[in-house]
């Protein structure tokens, strides 16, 4: 009974998220040159940009996967072999939470979104740790948790980077990348290992559909809903086929998703 309910180290934990916060403000007071690498790919020439920006979400992914991965590894039930599956979604959320942070000017916006970012990191962190043990009395609801936060913070990186109108050249490989990451991490929570085909084609679907609203006059927030619906019902159909389902049974809710997404997308 006493292992069900093993509370998270929130004092490690906090400091891990304190360090992660402090991280992100550094964009407001540091600005580095920034560089350009001319790439080659088939044939067509790609002009990497790395910025203060870029430096600092990668910092931040990497920085909260090692706490991570230091405060899975002290649980009892922590696995003995690799903690990747327990990484992806907490560097996933760092990543994507410093788009918002990085472009927000300084002032009550911005401070609003580094409480929200601190809270959204606990509750990933917490949820993550709660999962590892089958019989915690929370571990369902952990990984049910787990799965709503990686559609909530890719709907904050479809939104942000619609309403930075950035180009179609780095919006299209991120929406792809976020969206197969999600689609991994969702299916691995629900059974286990890494459906790495599946999820390709989830990012495939996303950038699909991501490169023409880019250019079409909808609002960030529509943007945002047409792709998470789209998201959503790819992953909720494939998940039905997994468990056996019908294919008419397993075409039902997705369909109802899409449905539901392109009536907000109108009203939003």
């Amino acid at each position: 009974m006493q292992a069900s309910l093993r509370q998270p180290p929130f004092e490690q934990m906090s400091i891990l998220i304190a360090t992660a916060l402090l991280n992100f403000s550094l964009a407001q007071f540091v600005t580095l040159p920034e560089l350009f690498l001319p790439i080659q790919f088939l044939g067509v020439f790609v002009p990497l940009r790395l910025t203060t920006n870029s430096l600092i979400a990668a910092t931040s992914a990497g920085l909260i996967a090692t706490g991570a991965d230091w405060l899975i590894r002290r649980h009892p039930s922590a696995p003995k072999g690799s903690t990747l599956p327990n990484l992806v979604l907490p560097a996933f959320t760092a990543w994507i939470l410093s788009f918002p942070l990085n472009n927000l000017d300084p002032g009550p916006t911005w401070w609003l979104a580094l409480a929200g970012s601190g809270l959204a990191l606990l509750v990933v962190l917490s949820a993550e740790y709660a999962s590892l043990d089958s019989l915690d009395t929370r571990s369902s609801f952990a990984n049910a948790v787990l799965a709503s936060v990686a559609y909530a913070v890719f709907f904050i990186l479809a939104v942000t980077l619609q309403s930075l109108n950035a180009r179609l050249l780095f919006l299209v490989p991120t929406i792809g990348l976020a969206a197969a990451l999600v689609h991994l991490r969702i299916t691995q929570i629900q059974f286990g290992g890494w459906r790495w085909l599946e999820s390709s084609a989830a990012g495939l679907l996303a950038i699909s559909l991501a490169a023409p609203l880019h250019y079409l006059h909808i609002s960030p927030v529509a943007f945002g809903v047409l792709v998470l619906a789209a998201l959503y019902a790819f992953t909720v159909f494939n998940t039905n086929l997994l468990v056996g389902r019908s294919w008419r049974r397993a075409f039902l809710e997705p369909l109802l998703a899409l449905a539901l997404g392109l009536v907000v997308a109108v009203i939003a």
